[in-house]
């Protein structure tokens, strides 16, 4: 394999897409509740396989409140 990641994305990646708020909320308060601020970091900057992050994602959505929660 060359390395590159086809059709790769993050579960807040896939809410954010969705413009899923609830489940952003959930994915991040579980981490910030474990104390995990480097998984946290990792989950936030994280791209998928077109180098969008889930923040890009939930903007190019037009949601305001996955942004927010992001």
């Amino acid at each position: 394999m060359n390395g590159i990641l086809v059709g790769f994305k993050t579960a807040l990646h896939i809410a954010a897409t969705e413009s899923n708020a609830n489940i952003i909320g959930l994915l991040l308060d579980s981490l910030q509740s474990r104390e995990n601020s480097k998984a946290t970091k990792k989950m936030l900057l994280a791209k998928d396989d077109m180098g969008e992050t889930a923040w890009h994602l939930a903007a190019e959505n037009d949601s305001v409140q996955a942004m927010k929660k992001i």
